[in-house]
């Protein structure tokens, strides 16, 4: 984003009533959105250009969406050359017998193409299915560089989602539809779903995750009139006006997707869920540079986050802190999950090799105190729990890691303020 105030929503509370347990809400103010909202850049081409469905096929209506809650964070981003010029494509819609609302189709892969969705419908690859919003304007690679996000996390962090045949229900996504479920009935045979979703009518979504589905909440991909609202919203809850971004940003897929494919795999407090996604995102965005140009200008326009803790982390506290989660922390320091676990995360990943999370994971897995149902703030079990997670750490690491850790902080500068 060039310049102006963003706002994320807190998605944790909602997901894992709405979905299940181990919801993660990215909030890193640097990394916001997946794709650009401009369907063209050319006179002829505008935003007048909506494309009409190959379908005659009825698709109910949703009433308003019930509002997320929300955060205000800021960014500046550097600007580079102007996105080459997009054409608006047209495609084709299949009904679907068991899901009503909406329609089955495929992107072409192409980059310079756009195609605008104007009913709900979904795309479909091996391990996920891509559930898009009304509203969405998006590139024709965007699900084949969904694809490469997905291989490149699990080659990094050591671990593979295998579709489960036992999970073929969409998640039910009323709760931001007014009791409208545009998937309903959609089979997904497994694979887990990417959600795709415009801001509409003043509210906000954020982008979410659990280890069955994640949604991304992403304004760029937003039609005209849900980005109006979007910004009527801003300037009510901020007075400041903020500005689309001129760039497809992969982050936002990188960071979720590393959420869901690593908590399908063990159940993480906050603190490791946020700094394993944080640091991961670059590490998978730095490699895909280097083997397509879909990433380049992600990498090239990307700003490093400063993450505030509130409390110098050090030798004497950092086990603390670790067990608290920060689940009591205040809305000044609500990124400090983060940049404890970027840290954190580095740190590990520095000493251990990136075989660290499965390391880590293993140890989690076999310690039957840890109840994924009730891994989250909120349970009455959540201390005991968290102390449990630290003596997993220790296990997997040596008894002294958050003494080490705690050092190599201080040493380094790190999570210092």
């Amino acid at each position: 984003m060039r310049k102006g105030r963003w706002r994320r929503g807190l998605l944790c509370g909602t997901l894992a009533a709405m979905m299940s347990l181990g919801a993660c809400a990215k909030e890193d103010d640097t990394k916001t959105t997946a794709a650009s909202a401009e369907a063209t850049t050319s006179a002829e081409a505008t935003q007048e250009q909506t494309m009409a469905p190959e379908t005659s096929a009825a698709v109910t209506t949703e009433a308003p969406a019930t509002e997320a809650p929300t955060v205000a964070l800021t960014t500046e981003a550097p600007t580079t050359e102007p996105t080459a010029a997009k054409e608006v494509m047209t495609f084709s819609l299949e009904a679907v017998p068991n899901a009503p609302n909406c329609f089955r189709t495929e992107l072409d892969g192409v980059p310079e193409h756009v195609f605008v969705t104007s009913e709900y419908c979904f795309a479909e690859s091996g391990k996920y299915v891509l559930c898009m919003d009304k509203g969405l304007a998006i590139p024709g690679d965007f699900a084949k560089n969904l694809d490469m996000i997905i291989e490149e996390i699990e080659r990094q962090i050591g671990v593979g989602f295998q579709p489960d045949p036992s999970k073929s229900d969409v998640v039910d996504m009323s709760f931001f539809y007014n009791d409208f479920n545009p998937w309903e009935g959609l089979d997904l045979g497994g694979r887990f779903p990417i959600f795709l979703m415009t801001e509409r009518d003043g509210e906000r979504i954020v982008s979410g995750s659990t280890e069955n589905s994640s949604m991304l909440g992403i304004a760029e991909l937003s039609s005209d009139e849900s980005w109006d609202a979007f910004v009527k919203a801003s300037i009510e809850m901020d007075g400041e006006v903020p500005t689309r971004k001129d760039h497809l940003d992969y982050f936002e897929p990188a960071h979720e997707l590393t959420h869901v494919l690593s908590l399908q795999y063990c159940p993480q407090s906050t603190i490791f869920s946020e700094g394993l996604a944080v640091v991961y995102e670059s590490l998978v965005i730095d490699a895909l540079a280097e083997r397509s140009p879909a990433f380049v200008e992600t990498k090239l326009k990307y700003k490093k986050p400063v993450f505030s803790v509130g409390e110098a982390v050090n030798a004497d506290n950092a086990e603390r802190i670790f067990c608290s989660d920060y689940s009591q922390n205040d809305f000044e320091h609500r990124l400090a999950p983060y940049g404890y676990g970027m840290a954190l995360c580095t740190y590990l990943r520095q000493n251990y090799g990136d075989g660290f999370f499965k390391q880590f994971a293993d140890v989690v897995n076999a310690d039957p105190a840890i109840d994924r149902d009730e891994f989250y703030p909120l349970s009455a079990r959540f201390d005991n729990i968290m102390e449990h997670y630290a003596a997993d750490l220790k296990t997997a690491f040596g008894e002294d890691i958050f003494t080490k850790f705690g050092t190599w902080c201080v040493e380094n500068g790190m999570i210092q303020e």
